[in-house]
């Protein structure tokens, strides 16, 4: 591999795991109301765990879980451009009839996906937990709800056989950095100040 390939890819592998992290204490600092519970499971679940942050300790994490991938649709790295790009490389005409041409450049909206309300209920606000009543509720497929899952009405890890084979380590390296915030600092926004403004960059590897 070139070392202009191995660059791209150590980018894209950066930059996209910092920016949910950051996302994630934005959303911590203006939802404070959800710090107690997510503490309280970090410290419980290291008790039952004997202290360890061990990968199992923080599969069982799932409100932790759940906020992270809630901060995730709403604030993906790639909400500012479409997601799943891709070019046909012959003729393809769809189920539904359309023809669509060779070299044609298709993209996926995934802004407008992950704020569909086909998909999800209220799907504008910001729910923490939405991802842990999801799995509640769905006993025998929960674990699509899991943070590192890839799915049609969650594409900020891609879909399908492509889908970031990194996402599992950006799973580990978010949360162990989150639940050693939440254990050692209480985190708010300034008196009299809502949340972080947004500033998008390119960011397409």
């Amino acid at each position: 591999m070139h070392l202009k390939e191995q660059l791209n890819l150590a980018v894209g592998g950066i930059h996209t795991t910092s920016a949910v992290l950051t996302q994630t204490l934005f959303e911590l600092s203006a939802h404070p109301e959800y710090i107690p519970e997510l503490r309280k499971e970090v410290v419980d679940t290291l008790v039952k765990f004997e202290g360890a942050f061990s990968k199992a300790a923080l599969w069982d994490m799932h409100k932790l879980d759940s906020f992270i991938r809630e901060t995730h649709r709403l604030n993906s790295p790639n909400d500012i451009l479409a997601t799943l790009q891709r070019r046909a490389i012959q003729d393809v005409t769809l189920s539904d009839g359309t023809f669509i041409p060779n070299g044609t450049k298709l993209e996926f909206p995934t802004f407008a996906i992950h704020r569909d309300s086909e998909f999800f209920d209220n799907a504008p606000d910001f729910d923490g937990f939405r991802f842990l009543k999801l799995r509640q509720e769905d006993d025998k497929e929960g674990g699509k709800h899991h943070y590192v899952s890839a799915r049609r009405d969650m594409l900020g890890w891609g879909l399908g056989k492509t889908a970031c084979p990194g996402r599992f380590l950006a799973d580990v390296e978010i949360k162990l950095i989150v639940a050693f915030i939440l254990m050692n600092y209480d985190i708010k926004n300034p008196d009299g100040q809502g949340r972080h403004a947004h500033v998008h960059f390119e960011n397409q590897v």
